[in-house]
Formats: C-alpha cells, structure tokens, sequence
C-alpha cells in the first residue's frame, strides 16, 4: 500500500520498519494506510483494509482512545502531537502496549484531512518514556509541525537549522541564507560544509559527528564564507531531537556570528603575550636596576610609584611598601623645591614627553637631596602611555661643594674690595704730601 500523503525520509524509514506500527485513518475513522508491520501484528496481512474503519479492525476500547484523541485536535487545532497507548493484539506475540504518537496531515490550505499514527511497542509495566522526552530535550518535529516551525523560524532574526537523524541539514531559516548569500537547496545535507573554512573543516566534522553519536547538546566555534566572500567566525549551537515515542529524529540549533568577540579574544591573548614578553624584560631589568648606582622609579599612567630600585631605598630612607601607588612629587617635596620646576614637572607627565631638570628632594629623614632627574615617558605600539621612567643622580655633594666655593669667593671678593679700598686711600695721602 502507498502512503497517499506528503512524507519525509524519517517517515519512510519508520514505514519501512519492522519495528513501527504506521496507519492513517480519515476524519470518518476510515484507514487510508498502514504499514507491513501494522498489518503483521493485527494480522491482516494480504488483505485490503483501505476505507475500513478502525470499529472493525481495534479494540473498542482503543477505537474511543483514538476517536478522543482526533476529536481534540481537531477542537483545539493543535499542531502539537499526542500520545495514546493501545492494547497489544493477544494473538500477537509480543508482551507490553503500543504507544502511538498521533498527529495531523493537512493540506495545502493548512486544513486537516487525515491523521498519522505512528506506533512502538512499549514493554509491560515501562512509564511512557514519550513523556520524559517532551518535557527534557525537546519534543520531535514532523509533519505539519515542521512547516509551523519553519515558519516561525523565517521570522526570527538568529541564523536557525535543522537536521535528521543522519547528520544532513534538511532546513535553514531566512536569516541563514540571507547572511550565506544562497538557496536552500545549496545549504541542505552537507552543502553547507562546503563554506566552512577548510583549516576548520575537520575539527567541526569531529565535534558535529561526536555529538549525534551520544545524543547531546553541542557547541562548536568555526569560520564560515559569508555573503561577501569573508570568512568570518560563527558559533553554532545544537540540541537534539526526539520524537513523542523516544525516537532520536535530528537537531535543531542557531548560528551566530562571533568575529567581534573572537577579535577581542586574540587582542587579549596578544596583550597576554606581550605582558608576559614584558614580565621577563621587567626581570631583566630591575636585576640590572638594582646593581647601578643611580636612582630609579617606575609610575604607571598616572604617575602613582610602581617600582623603585635600591639606590632609592638607601637615598631616600622609604621602602618601596610605603610609596607603592604615590605619586612621587607629593612624598619627597619639601619647603627649598623649587615649584616652578615641579610644575615644569608636572606639565612634562600630561604632555607626555621627556624632561632633564636638576630638583631638590628630602629624604625620609628630613635630609635635603640634590638631583639630577631624567624623566621618560612610556609608550606601547598604538602610542598609549604606559607609564614614567624616571632615573636621578644624586648630585648633593657636587652641590655642596658648588656652594662652598661660591662662599669662599664672595668672601675673597669682600676682602678684596676692603683691601683695595684701603690702597688706594693710602695712596692719595702720599700724593697730598708730594
């Protein structure tokens, strides 16, 4: 007998199985289709039982289970398939009931004609494991249903798809094909792997392969040809499938593009890398830092004490815990800092340049420092500030003894400026005696 309506492969193979019980009945309740297997277990096979009605051929009471079910389908105009259990035939063989998912067959016009009853045998005293799959991993899709979802799918904005049991793509929504720039027809089965980039291909063969074999939920990050011929990164997600008898049926699932945020992630991973890069040269440097004999600080962008070596530790009498995060101007002024210079300063660190001043400073102690101060703005390759160099030279002594001689020169020039004050008085007496 051939199945009078539209089908899908799914709905073939279980016709052709010997472990699916498939009729069709009319709105009359009349047969229109039934499988080999249906036949061989109510053993009618050979015979014609197309337009008898189920009266004859069930169980009175499965024929009111049936009937009950129809009539509320076609009351509620629900899409959604139902689940009814009938009796096992007593001359079949076989021990348990038969759980039938039943669902309509409509028209062109969306009007139903007929209903689908798809049946397996469930043993004796197991709860209805339909149940269980309709409230877990998602309820099968078949029939009408799928154009209802279809339907609903082409509204959506998410890149949404569909698979069988076998791993082909059997529907992409709009959204899909708008962003891939094709036809239905070009994305079904695996045609749609073809625009997956080819570095990727395997490792999504592996993932997608993997996840129908256990039956679990997947996500799987890969490169796809979009519709302007760039590759761009997509994550698709996917869940599986069952029908309303635990029957594994495919996946159903979205595609979104994530470029933006896997951009992100390689910049992050380069800063990573450059940090790290940076780590060890920051190694390098404070172990030679601290072996010179000059002064040294490092500032973040805000000018706030990082790091500073020894040399400033012996000059200046603060350990590094209790300068960490200050600025340096605000910790080593005192009352003979010039302000003129510590604005030049200051002015110097917003503008972002380099500054070689001399500056006087105090020590923890109280005692004042003379120094030679460089400072060094920090850059990285996008020309951000990355924080203060600054190295100083202490040059109090140098200062000291400066002033010293400055001192004994003024005084020599008093003494000269006495003396010669003095001769020359001398000199016009001699001259008023001549």
């Amino acid at each position: 007998m051939r199945y009078p309506y539209s089908v899908d492969r799914k709905l073939l193979d279980q016709i052709s199985s010997h472990d699916y019980f498939v009729f069709t009945i009319d709105l009359d309740s009349n047969i229109t289709f039934c499988n080999e297997a249906f036949q061989r277990i109510y053993q009618i096979v050979g015979e014609s039982v197309e337009g008898v009605s189920i009266d004859s051929l069930l169980h009175s009471k499965d024929v009111i289970t049936i009937k009950d079910s129809v009539h509320q389908a076609m009351l509620t105009k629900s899409l959604v398939p139902s689940i009814i259990r009938l009796s096992n035939p007593s001359n079949a063989g076989l021990s348990g009931d038969i759980h039938y998912e039943v669902s309509p067959v409509h028209d062109r016009r969306s009007y139903p004609i007929a209903f689908l009853l798809i049946g397996k045998m469930v043993a004796a005293g197991s709860s209805t494991k339909a149940a269980t799959m309709t409230s877990g991993q998602g309820a099968g899709l078949s029939g009408q249903n799928r154009e209802w979802f279809r339907e609903v799918a082409d509204c959506m904005q998410e890149m949404v798809w569909m698979s069988d049991y076998q791993q082909q793509l059997v529907f992409v929504n709009k959204a899909w094909l708008k962003y891939r720039g094709t036809v239905m027809d070009q994305e079904m089965g695996n045609g749609w792997t073809e625009a997956v980039y080819a570095e990727d291909r395997f490792q999504l063969e592996q993932s997608l392969t993997s996840a129908f074999a256990g039956r679990k939920s997947f996500t799987a990050q890969f490169r796809i040809r979009k519709y302007d011929a760039s590759y761009r990164w997509v994550e698709m997600q996917g869940s599986p499938m069952f029908s309303n008898l635990g029957d594994f049926i495919g996946y159903t699932g979205t595609l979104q593009d994530i470029t933006h945020i896997k951009e992100l992630q390689l910049q992050l991973n380069r800063q990573k890398e450059m940090l790290d890069i940076s780590k060890i040269e920051f190694t390098k440097f404070t172990k030679i830092a601290q072996r010179i004999n000059v002064v040294i600080i490092l500032c973040d962008p805000g000018y706030r004490i990082t790091w500073v070596n020894d040399s400033f530790v012996k000059l200046t009498g603060f350990p590094l815990r209790e300068v960490n995060g200050k600025d340096p101007l605000m910790i080593l002024s005192g009352q003979d800092t010039d302000p003129v210079i510590a604005d030049k300063l200051k002015k110097t660190i917003e503008q972002g340049k380099s500054l070689r001043t001399e500056i006087v400073f105090y020590a923890k102690n109280g005692n004042k420092i003379w120094l030679d101060l460089k400072l060094e703005t920090l850059f990285d390759k996008a020309g951000n500030v990355l924080g203060y160099l600054t190295i100083q030279n202490d040059i109090t002594k140098k200062k000291m003894t400066e002033k010293d001689v400055e001192e004994q020169m003024t005084h020599l020039k008093q003494i000269s400026d006495i003396a010669s004050f003095e001769l020359r008085h001398e000199f016009s007496k001699i001259l008023q005696i001549l």
